[in-house]
């Protein structure tokens, strides 16, 4: 497998991912009157759940739906880029094809991607190739969002931060 002499991460190497990725989207959310506290919060609390799965049994069945909501909200999130991004409009559709292509591809083919049930997500947790990958799949979801990050207006819109 690809991450076998790969080290299992600790969870909470995975948790500061999340919120991290939380604080970043909430900077130019403004459809959300506290964008940056309300997603890094939420995104900390789906990764706890995510990677704590093995902690809290009883919450860690909260993970799918969470999941897909987070990965709806950045979907639109994407979507909602149009309206202030100063990028052409082919670098917007490049990173919604990354974000469509890299989810469909870690899901459907079990790469790194949360699992449905609580006792299949805790056995992946110690696996050291599911490790690896659940560290590259947010890599490569993350590694698009300069594209249409870096192409904000330097003054964002009201509710924005600046």
């Amino acid at each position: 497998m690809v991450g076998e002499s790969f080290p299992v991460l600790p969870a909470w190497f995975f948790y500061i991912y999340h919120v991290i990725g939380g604080w970043i989207i909430g900077r130019t959310v403004t459809f959300c009157p506290h964008p940056i506290p309300v997603l890094t919060v939420f995104f900390g609390i789906q990764g706890l759940i995510e990677h704590y799965a093995d902690k809290f049994p009883t919450v860690a069945k909260l993970n799918a739906p969470l999941t897909l909501v987070l990965l709806g909200f950045l979907g639109y999130w994407l979507y909602t880029l149009f309206a202030i991004s100063t990028a052409p409009h082919w670098v917007l559709w490049a990173a919604i094809a990354i974000y469509l292509a890299v989810v469909g591809i870690a899901k459907t083919m079990e790469l790194g991607f949360p699992k449905d049930t609580v006792e299949e997500q805790v056995s992946a947790l110690k696996d050291p190739n599911y490790n690896f990958l659940a560290l590259l799949a947010p890599q490569l979801l993350h590694g698009f969002l300069p594209l249409p990050i870096g192409h904000l207006p330097r003054r964002l819109p009201e509710g924005c931060i600046d």
